[in-house]
């Protein structure tokens, strides 16, 4: 009996000290859930801010191929002109 009732306390206090540590490694885990979350809130309002601000500081290609096809329409306007002069 006195066998029993000390394999008894044993159990408990396994339990307990297993019990403390899963509390404390839960508690821990969810800090870090915490501070994760508030880390992908910041790189979303980063992402956000960045696409807000890339039209104003990128060009995209098609944009950047018609600005190059005006520019290409202009010089070959003034080289025609040039032309012109060279010939009266």
């Amino acid at each position: 009996m006195a066998w029993e009732h000390a394999f008894n306390i044993i159990i408990s206090l396994m339990i307990g000290i297993i019990a403390f540590y899963m509390k404390a490694e839960r508690s821990r885990t969810n800090e870090e859930i915490n501070r994760n979350a508030e880390h992908v809130t910041k790189l979303d309002d980063r992402i956000d801010e960045l696409e807000r601000s890339l039209p104003f500081t990128y060009v995209t290609r098609e944009d950047y191929i018609r600005q190059l096809a005006q520019i290409d329409n202009k010089l070959d306007k003034i080289y025609s002109s040039l032309e012109r002069g060279r010939k009266d």
